[in-house]
Order: C-alpha cells, then structure tokens, then sequence
C-alpha cells in the first residue's frame, strides 16, 4: 500500500501560534528516527519512510488549480528560494554549471501549466490500458518541489499520480506543501475514496542506483519508486537539460537530441507495456523499445519554447 500517512490531533500548539503560523504560511517541521512530522496547525503529519500519499478533496478547474498552486503550495514569490535548493542539493553554484556539467540533470526549472495540459492531454489517446477501476497513473520523473503533481492530482479525476524526486531539499519542500495543502483543504488522507484523485511522493533515484552528486539514493524508497513506475500509465519528464546519447547524441531518423541509454534503458527495463512517456526537447531512444508517435512544441518561456515528444514503449 502507498498510503504510508496518519494524522495525530494534539493540543500542544497554541491558539495564538497556529493562528500566526496559517496567517504567515509558515509551517512548522519536526523530525524524529524512524519518522518526519509535518506541524499542520494542531494537527501532526507523520510521514514513515520515504513516502507520502493523500487525495484531493474535490476537482478543481485549471484555472482554479493553477491558483491554489502558485499562492497557496508552491508561491510563485518563492521561486528563487526553489532555485537555490536546487542548488544547495548537490553542492553548486551558478558559475559552476556549464551545458556540459552532468549536474544540469538536476537544476530547476519550472515546466508552463499549459504546456503541460496540452501534453498530457495528447498522450491520452495512446493509453491503451487502464487500472481495474479505470484508474490513470501518472508519474512525474523529477517531481521538484510537486509543483505538476499537484496541479495534475486537482484537476484529473481518478488519477494516481506519483512524484519522484532524488533531492531532500526538495522532496521537503514537497512535504511541506502538502501540509499547506492539508491544512487549506485541498487535500486529505487516503481512505480510499472511489474516484478521488491521489497524489504521492517519493524520495529516491529512478535509476535505482547509486548517484555520485547525492549520497545514499540507493534507499528503502527505491523499491517502492521502482513499483511505481512498474504500473505507470503515464511518466512526464521535463528533460530538457538531461544528459543526452553520447555516441549519437542527434538522431537524423527522428530529427530529435535522444536522451541517455541510462534513461532509455532503465525506463525500458521498469516500465510497463505500453506506457506513454512525455519528455521535453529529448526524445527517449527507439533502440530500447520506445516508438515516438508525437511530438508538439509548446510554450516555455524560460528556453524559448520546447518541444514534447510523446512515446510508447513496445517491449
């Protein structure tokens, strides 16, 4: 079971501190050894292990969505606080990340909501399975601080969608919004509703393996990210700064810059049949089995647009 949360009631915050912590957006964070406790007013959230799982409270619009996100869970004022967790998680700094530094793997960025609307939204009709209950997963490959999860968890219905995140800076501040977001309403814990939409996090590397620039990524978690992606449906990645192929970096076939073998074949490997991945200005290479069936560009003002390739995996 994902559903690794409980809520504990306690007295111990005061009235007047809960008031000036929900007035500021401050949330409180305490940690124990086996367990992360999230302050939410005078409620606890005990998270165990590595993960989190909760659902919306309702559907929401896109435009209601977008809100929620950019002034209640991941503010748009706190951009340049993301930015430099970015940083700090692997120990750079602006002036050392040059385009061929495999640490722009794992800079920042932040992906337009549209785009990633009119992403997803294409990659639907290549579905060809669902869950029994007709549930979509969706998994965010470098989730962030859950910025897209959360987005996609308030505006899809019946959905199960995953972040997988390798940063500990990051992986907190996702935390930490989520208690923002129960705390607000928006989300509650996983009971398991009929038809409500599910989000979870994950701390861990995809890869499954060691990573030079974060320590301990081979954690409790990667088994558990490694089933996730066993089930995903649909798996978006914003790549565009990922490592590319290094014998053939530019395919003439598909006219696209093709990401890394250690992305291709490890997703391959994980993956299931027929899963659709989405992925930004790099194309997941076909020799692993992954058939590019469309590609769009769309807006991102921070590189001046991108283009999104839509893939299906035939094992």
């Amino acid at each position: 079971c994902i559903c690794t949360c409980a809520l504990h009631f306690s007295s111990i915050a005061s009235s007047s501190h809960r008031q000036e912590a929900r007035r500021t957006g401050e949330i409180g964070m305490l940690f124990c050894a086996s367990s992360k406790a999230l302050l939410i007013g005078s409620a606890f959230l005990v998270v165990q292990s590595r993960s989190l799982s909760l659902i919306a409270s309702k559907s929401l619009s896109r435009d209601e969505a977008r809100h929620v996100v950019d002034h209640a869970l991941c503010p748009i004022h706190q951009e340049r606080e993301r930015n430099l967790a970015a940083l700090e998680a692997y120990g750079g700094v602006p002036a050392s990340i040059t385009n061929d530094d495999p640490r722009t793997e794992y800079t920042y960025g932040e992906f337009p909501y549209n785009s990633v609307d009119e992403l997803v939204d294409r990659s639907q009709k290549y579905v060809t399975r669902r869950d029994d209950d007709g549930r979509t997963n969706f998994v965010d490959l470098g989730s962030g601080s859950g910025r897209l999860v959360f987005y996609q968890c308030l505006t899809r219905r019946n959905w199960e969608t995953h972040g997988i995140e390798i940063s500990q800076q990051f992986h907190d501040l996702a935390l930490g919004s989520c208690a923002v977001g129960h705390a607000e309403g928006f989300f509650g814990p996983d009971t398991g509703q009929p038809d409500a939409s599910r989000l979870a996090f994950h701390h861990g590397n995809a890869l499954g393996v060691e990573d030079e620039f974060f320590a301990h990524t081979r954690s409790e978690d990667n088994e558990r990210i490694q089933r996730v992606l066993s089930t995903a449906h649909i798996l978006f990645a914003y790549s565009s700064v990922w490592e590319t192929e290094r014998t053939q970096p530019f395919s003439q076939d598909l006219q696209a810059m093709i990401l890394s073998s250690k992305w291709s074949e490890r997703l391959a490997e994980v993956c299931p049949q027929g899963c659709v991945a989405i992925t930004t200005d790099r194309a997941l290479s076909p020799d692993f089995g992954w058939k590019l069936v469309d590609r769009a560009d769309v807006d991102n003002p921070s590189l001046f647009g991108s283009t999104g390739f839509i893939s299906v995996l035939e094992k």
